[in-house]
């Protein structure tokens, strides 16, 4: 059992917060050397764990991977607490793909290369005091071994050696390239019929972004560094990795695993199908197959098209097509529908941006004011426009996120052609 520590015994919570040593007088790791340690091919099978820690503890602390026993799998180290007397250090392995924590020790600390190469050194400093462990992995099981304690003298350095192994901060586990915070990211492994979605936007020159769960839970939030936060200033989601197309959110007052959110492509579908059942129409269900339920009271009358996102085979072999009828999305069997070949001269799809309102427009089911709400499309989000002759009732189609429906062509600027 873990020793429960006191952290209001202590005065030096400034200290730790910091990450360094050297108000304690340590000299051994420069504060300014960062680690990147996401080009490891550890690194994804640990994020979810790096993710969850940071969010615990509201950023503040570090990590570090390094392979203990040499014996080609890095292992994963983590460093936080709320002040100095709860710090701890987590260690984790992977075995068969599995992460398993395998041990913790307390104290904040710098590591480094054990000069014979069996595992790290770990040194703590505080106000003239020096402990050195060594950390050690013996099968799944981590062992610390006190090394050396003693006191500095006036002018004496703390322990260092030139193979330190750098911490990196939480706050920067998930570097940003200008411009990602943009456009709208989708998963649909949890959610799916309507997803999850975060689309970010800029409004009077503040970064927002509108989160959507299902039918289940929206929010718009603040963009503050990687996290958005609510009005209330409670944190609702961190971004903790991005990778091209797609970023990796830690969600924090939601009850959802953290996971990679992906930006959809300017194609709308990837193909288009018409029903053609012999029994008049096709039942829309929100899993590939008949054993899931139907998400529809009525079947989707033969002769009406609708475009294909992606494929999966039911447990019997059968192909069946994720879609998008009247705003919702389900499974249909492509047994039942016929696939039809792209027309030349079809319509391009164009990417527009809302414009001229308050908050958000509506994007409904059909060219009416009268029809059913889809959701709400934030100022400034984009969407992708099919461009037709003619708007119907001011009305034109376009898809948002994976929502496609029509909304008023006054409230969307142009901003050119993509596909």
């Amino acid at each position: 059992m873990k020793e429960k520590r006191n952290c209001k015994r202590n005065l030096f919570i400034g200290i730790i917060l910091s990450g360094v040593m050297i108000l304690c007088g340590a000299t051994a790791v420069s504060a300014e050397k960062k680690e990147d340690y996401s080009s490891l091919e550890e690194y994804d099978s640990y994020i979810s764990v790096i993710a969850d820690t940071s969010g615990t503890y509201g950023g503040n602390g570090s990590f570090a991977l390094y392979d203990l026993d040499q014996d080609g799998v890095r292992e994963l180290i983590t460093s936080a607490g709320t002040c100095l007397a709860d710090w701890e250090n987590c260690v984790y392995t992977l075995e068969d793909g599995k992460v398993s924590m395998i041990g913790s020790f307390y104290n904040n600390v710098i590591l480094y290369v054990a000069p014979d190469g069996n595992g790290l050194y770990t040194v703590y400093g505080m106000q003239g005091h020096e402990e050195i462990n060594r950390l050690i992995k013996t099968g799944n099981e981590i062992d610390v071994q006190p090394v050396q304690t003693r006191e500095l003298a006036a002018g004496e350095e703390y322990y260092t050696n030139e193979n330190p192994v750098e911490w990196q901060y939480f706050n920067e586990a998930a570097p940003v390239s200008d411009g990602i915070f943009s456009g709208t990211y989708e998963s649909y492994d949890e959610e799916p019929i309507y997803g999850e979605h975060i689309s970010f936007y800029e409004k009077d020159g503040v970064l927002m972004a509108d989160v959507s769960v299902s039918k289940k839970y929206r929010e718009t939030v603040v963009m503050q560094g990687n996290t958005g936060t609510a009005a209330d200033g409670t944190p609702v989601f961190s971004i903790e990795k991005t990778d091209e197309d797609r970023i990796f959110v830690k969600y924090h007052s939601l009850t959802k695993a953290s996971k990679w959110l992906t930006k959809p492509g300017t194609s709308a579908f990837n193909y288009t199908v018409e029903v053609s059942a012999s029994d008049g129409g096709v039942n829309m269900r929100s899993g590939p197959g008949t054993e899931y339920d139907k998400v529809l009271p009525e079947m989707i009358p033969n002769g009406t098209r609708l475009g294909i996102k992606q494929e999966s085979q039911a447990s019997n072999g059968n192909s069946w097509g994720f879609t998008q009828y009247n705003g919702i999305w389900g499974w249909i069997a492509l047994t039942q529908v016929t696939s039809l070949e792209p027309v030349e001269g079809a319509p391009l799809v164009e990417a527009r941006h809302v414009v001229n309102c308050q908050e958000s427009i509506t994007l409904r089911s059909a060219p009416d004011v009268n029809s059913p709400e889809i959701c709400q499309i934030p100022l400034g989000a984009e969407v992708l426009e099919y461009i037709t002759e003619q708007p119907q009732n001011g009305f034109v189609m376009v898809e948002y996120g994976r929502y496609s429906g029509y909304c008023l062509e006054e409230y969307l600027s142009v901003s050119g052609a993509v596909a």
